[in-house]
């Protein structure tokens, strides 16, 4: 799978701006940690979900006639933020843009 090597590891993703959340003067409603990566195939094993989002249980879509797929954690990671995993397999960069907005 064509996620980052550093995908959802603070310690690792050092460039990542993690103390603006620190901040932010008033309390953080929802934070949420995106991971973009490619794709190829039909589908991914539930168990490797629930592995990249080191969670129990979570969510998924296969969106714009399986061209991309949404992977959701319902639970807070030990860093703050719920964590999602949008995999694309063809779809260009504009309507990946676009999709992210919408999320």
């Amino acid at each position: 799978m064509g996620l980052p090597v550093f995908a959802f590891n603070k310690d690792v993703a050092s460039f990542l701006p993690f103390e603006i959340i620190n901040t932010i003067p008033v309390p953080v409603f929802h934070a949420i940690w995106l991971e973009i990566g490619d794709f190829e195939g039909d589908s991914i094993t539930s168990d490797a979900i629930y592995e990249l989002l080191a969670v129990d249980n979570s969510g998924s879509s296969q969106i714009y006639e399986r061209a991309g797929q949404l992977h959701f954690s319902f639970d807070i990671d030990n860093t703050g933020f719920s964590r999602v995993i949008f995999l694309n397999n063809s779809l260009n960069p504009d309507l990946v843009g676009r999709s992210i907005l919408r999320l």
